[in-house]
């Protein structure tokens, strides 16, 4: 938010895109929920931060719609590939304990 380096913003970009694919396909399903919350917490705390130092122009508006396509076709093609692995892990049923 505080760099105008446009290689720099498009770099930020690139690591979101990893982070947040990375986030959506590690972490187990449980633990996503809470984690967004607290990651979309944090995520508007530095953006009303750093406000006052906020810039933008259309580069960044390209970089943010590139990102998004970017994003978007990386998790479809994972989901093509692996949803057969996906509808197995969400139709298992945890053992019940009984004492």
């Amino acid at each position: 938010m505080n760099t105008t380096d446009f290689a720099k913003r498009i770099l930020s970009a690139l690591g979101m895109i990893i982070c947040i694919g990375g986030f959506l396909i590690v972490f187990y399903p449980s633990w996503q929920i809470p984690f967004a919350y607290v990651f979309v917490l944090l995520g508007i705390w530095i953006f009303l931060k750093n406000r006052k130092n906020f810039s933008y122009d259309k580069k960044d508006i390209l970089i943010i719609f590139t990102s998004f396509l970017i994003f978007a076709a990386i998790m479809a093609h994972i989901l093509n590939n692996s949803m057969d692995t996906i509808k197995i892990l969400l139709n298992t049923a945890y053992p019940l304990i009984s004492q």
